[in-house]
């Protein structure tokens, strides 16, 4: 997985994206949003997460970018930092069965398995694992 943010000027955005998913077998991004930003006001922050293999240069995000309409010019967009090789969980058969040894020792242990992010492989985001701590906090205060 890649992260990279670029700067461009915020007249050059069409649109304010908090967060797009992106599942389109012909565009190779996971995500976008404008929702970082700069210490200067004119500017904002581009932010795409894509894979490491489809996206071989900036020049070509950037190409994405305006064919999705989501920047009006490529000019003055500019690279400003990137994250490569970020580790994440892949679903691999090899991993589904790492998941199930961890949960079956989860639970010898007396550990609950009301765990919502422990109840389905490949739900690890971060959210989720928010939402169950609320869940579970807010149920013990009752």
């Amino acid at each position: 997985m890649r992260i990279t943010w670029f700067k461009t000027i915020t007249k050059n955005i069409n649109r304010e994206i908090d967060y797009l998913s992106i599942i389109d077998n012909d565009i190779p991004f996971y995500r976008v949003s404008t929702s970082s930003r700069s210490s200067n006001k004119e500017e904002v922050l581009l932010c795409v997460v894509t894979n490491m293999r489809d996206i071989t240069s900036h020049e070509k995000i950037i190409d994405y970018l305006l064919n999705m309409n989501l920047i009006k010019s490529d000019k003055g967009v500019a690279f400003f930092k990137e994250f490569k090789k970020v580790p994440i969980e892949s679903t691999s058969f090899s991993n589904m069965r790492k998941f199930a040894l961890i949960k079956k020792e989860i639970l010898s242990r007396g550990l609950t398995n009301n765990i919502n992010s422990l109840n389905i492989y490949g739900r690890n985001a971060f959210n989720d694992h928010l939402i169950d701590a609320f869940y579970y906090f807010d149920r013990e205060r009752h």
